[in-house]
């Protein structure tokens, strides 16, 4: 039986798009630059899925920006090689009454399928956490971290 791990975040950032966000999130982390192979889940601003074709990166942030001025989630998917893993991405800008930045939900669900050697088993939400949470430090502030496992 499998398990979906469903991490979301609740993000304040000087980063306006949520291109800007997954770019900040993913390079340095996992990829290099941004030419890595990624699906986008919405291909104009309708709400229709396409998942036919995968793009690099830098050729999604027109669709996702289009989709952030009409306050549409954005959802992308990434094999991450490092990790043998594949990833679904989420970012949504929300209502920010606090503060001048642009606030998110950050939303990743990894396959939950790299191993610990050491432990031998699968990942936990800590592994994840402990990857994920000093990148989007650098650019912002997390103001809610939720962790959910379904299955």
């Amino acid at each position: 039986m499998g398990v979906s791990r469903n991490i979301t975040l609740e993000v304040y950032t000087e980063l306006e798009t949520s291109y800007s966000l997954i770019r900040e999130l993913l390079i340095g982390l996992w990829f290099k630059n941004d030419t890595f192979p990624v699906r986008t889940f919405y291909k104009d601003a309708t709400n229709e899925d396409d998942l036919s074709d995968f793009m690099n990166f830098f050729e999604i942030e027109r669709i996702l920006n289009k989709r952030d001025s009409l306050l549409k989630r954005n959802e992308i998917t990434v094999n991450v090689d490092e990790i043998s893993e594949g990833l679904i991405i989420k970012s949504k800008i929300l209502t920010n009454t606090y503060n001048t930045d642009t606030k998110f939900e950050l939303y990743i669900s990894p396959s939950g399928s790299h191993t610990l050697e050491r432990f031998r088993r699968n990942t936990d939400f800590s592994y994840y956490l402990n990857l994920i949470l000093p990148q989007i430090a650098k650019v912002g502030q997390i103001a809610k971290i939720e962790c959910l496992d379904f299955g």
